[in-house]
């Protein structure tokens, strides 16, 4: 009940509040870099992104150009070029840009995939044989 400054009483009211939502801050997050064997099947992680609803937007900004397969989803694909594309030990650096975007607007962050021609290959260890053979014939 409410009264006003004379003291005369009026009729009482509702108010209906509405808490919305807290929208989650918008950021991208491209994930880790990574170092991959040529010709591996690489899969970039944008999973760690934040945002309303957010939608997403790979983009390659460097290296030896490769084909993404799902370039608007959280988690894209690629083959790493192999030793035939390019030369070298360390072959390429391949460089994503993320771009997540959600109604309050759009944040982005990249990402490495460095190509290393050693990845994936064993370090040697001796070659077995060798010895000695003697063929005397008196």
């Amino acid at each position: 009940m409410v009264t006003d400054d004379v003291g005369i009483a009026s009729s009482p009211d509702t108010v209906d509040v509405t808490v919305a939502d807290a929208t989650v801050a918008l950021q991208a997050n491209a994930g880790a870099d990574q170092t991959v064997a040529p010709g591996a099947t690489v899969t970039l992680d944008g999973s760690g992104s934040t945002g309303t609803n957010p939608t997403y937007k790979w983009a390659q900004t460097a290296g030896t150009p490769v084909q993404l397969a799902g370039d608007d989803t959280a988690t894209p694909t690629f083959t790493a070029p192999t030793a035939a594309d390019i030369s070298a030990a360390v072959l390429d650096t391949l460089t994503f840009q993320l771009t997540v975007t959600d109604a309050g607007g759009s944040n982005t962050d990249t990402v490495d995939v460095i190509v290393d021609d050693s990845v994936g290959r064993s370090s040697g260890g001796g070659g077995g044989g060798g010895g000695c053979f003697i063929n005397s014939m008196f």
